[in-house]
């Protein structure tokens, strides 16, 4: 699993888990199924993210997930990408179309797994 950068701010940089060539996992999934309007909505809330004190205090655009130690998604709406923090740097694992008011368990789940190989492969 590789980690790649996509916006370095002036608080921090906000970098992606990839797999294969270098593209970012949720680029990877979601790119082909939305239009160009929400890819710019994306990369918006990608560069507030890495331009702002953290935590973010407007929950509309980025949130922790009650009940998980250091995991948090972004909202572009409709798209949802779930990051954590390794040090002051962000790192999306990947991102979902959400289509119901509450998150999937499984979006969650795969977000922590994740999360958790990154941590261990850098260690």
């Amino acid at each position: 699993m590789r980690v790649v950068l996509l916006h370095s701010g002036t608080r921090r940089k906000v970098s992606a888990m990839a797999i294969g060539k270098d593209i970012p996992i949720y680029q990877d999934e979601l790119f082909p199924h939305i239009d160009k309007r929400l890819i710019q909505r994306m990369n918006i809330h990608i560069e507030f993210l890495s331009n702002r004190q953290f935590p973010v205090e407007n929950k509309s655009i980025c949130e922790q997930l009650k009940g998980y130690d250091n995991l948090y998604e972004l909202k572009p709406k409709p798209i949802r990408l779930f990051f954590f923090m390794m040090g002051n740097d962000a790192v999306i694992t990947h991102g979902f179309i959400k289509k119901k008011r509450t998150t999937d368990i499984s979006e969650i789940d795969r977000a922590v797994s994740l999360r958790d190989r990154c941590i261990k492969e850098k260690e």
